[in-house]
């Protein structure tokens, strides 16, 4: 039975395909070869529709699929494991393969991670800190932080659920893993602006940078203040000297 829209609203969980793609291709100039990786699942066919749909706006790269209904995993990753460096792998779902087996994401993308020479892009934030080097995501918290925000509203009364529109642009940001960054030879500088860089190495700079500069100030100050008391012992010491005379 169809709700009607009156009573509803929120946000639609998009995947951004096209901005992912592109993604791969700025980071990676050399690239002539993106492997995608789906499962036979509903969202993994949905998925691999909407990358052949894409296609066409690529025509300078292959693009070579490897599903979920006709390989096993371990299958699979042997082919991962012969990718050369003109290539890149997209892996938006990998939860069953042919053989009947299921596999949660902490599961799948840890092996896909370690068995691929090249970058791995993702297309979910629950994917990031498992081996794979990030991509435009969407994410659960920051679509429940989306839809909490819009139940305020209406709870308060700012707003009717039939006047809030449903986003249907989602809230994908770009997340990205600092080790892998660092393995595949990625300067920040190179992310798109507003990216978000999780797992970058302890700094205790950058922790506590407002003690080290409050630090780095105080000792300055102190310098200064022994600097303008020692030419202030110097010139007694002339005056004197001068007295004597």
């Amino acid at each position: 039975r169809q709700v009607p829209r009156q009573w509803f609203t929120g946000t639609v969980e998009s995947l951004a395909i096209h901005d992912n793609i592109t993604l791969g291709l700025t980071l990676f100039p050399a690239t002539r070869e993106i492997v995608v990786l789906s499962d036979g699942t509903t969202t993994g066919v949905g998925t691999r529709q909407m990358i052949v749909d894409a296609e066409k706006d690529f025509p300078q790269v292959r693009f070579r699929y490897l599903n979920g209904e006709s390989l096993s995993t371990e299958a699979m990753l042997a082919q991962l494991r012969l990718l050369t460096r003109d290539t890149i792998v997209l892996a938006p779902a990998w939860y069953q393969d042919k053989d009947g087996q299921s596999f949660t994401n902490t599961e799948s993308y840890p092996l896909i991670a370690e068995a691929s020479p090249v970058p791995v892009l993702v297309m979910s934030s629950a994917n990031l800190g498992l081996g794979v080097l990030g991509g435009k995501v969407n994410s659960g918290a920051a679509q429940g932080e989306y839809a909490a925000n819009q139940a305020i509203r209406i709870l308060q009364g700012q707003a009717t659920a039939s006047a809030l529109p449903v986003e249907l642009q989602g809230s994908n940001t770009y997340l990205f893993d600092s080790r892998q960054l660092s393995r595949f030879g990625i300067a920040e500088e190179q992310l798109p602006q507003g990216s978000t860089v999780l797992f970058r190495p302890f700094s205790f700079y950058a922790t506590y940078k407002v003690l080290v500069w409050s630090v780095v100030a105080a000792f300055s100050l102190f310098g200064i203040l022994l600097l303008v008391l020692l030419i202030s012992m110097q010139r007694l010491r002339e005056t004197r000297r001068h007295l004597a005379k």
